[in-house]
């Protein structure tokens, strides 16, 4: 959740940020024989990998949100995307969220 407050604040660099040390602490759970530690970019490490020509679409899925952010080159910040249903509404949004997120997994696996 704390992408999504990230997010709802509009501090798009942090929220990336935030979303992929998530992501790398859950490979690293996965690799627990992995030996070497899985380090996490800033936005400015991430934007060394784009050019004038390239673009980076992320995407952070949580129960609350699906957020995209598309990272440009040169970009101060990404643009970031989020489903219709990303206002801070409380838990009551909550389970239409879920489906969301079970939909979304459901199309993955098909």
């Amino acid at each position: 959740m704390t992408v999504d407050v990230a997010v709802q604040l509009g501090n798009w660099c942090a929220a990336l940020e935030l979303a992929e040390q998530g992501k790398n602490v859950c490979l690293s759970w996965l690799l627990d024989r992995w030996s070497d530690e899985i380090s996490s970019p800033s936005y400015g490490e991430i934007q060394q990998l784009l050019n004038s020509s390239t673009a980076i679409v992320y995407w952070h899925i949580s129960p609350y949100a699906l957020h995209t952010f598309i990272i440009k080159h040169n970009a101060p910040s990404p643009i970031v995307l989020s489903s219709p249903s990303s206002g801070m509404q409380g838990f009551a949004s909550l389970p239409i969220a879920v489906r969301r997120l079970q939909e979304f997994e459901d199309w993955v696996k098909d």
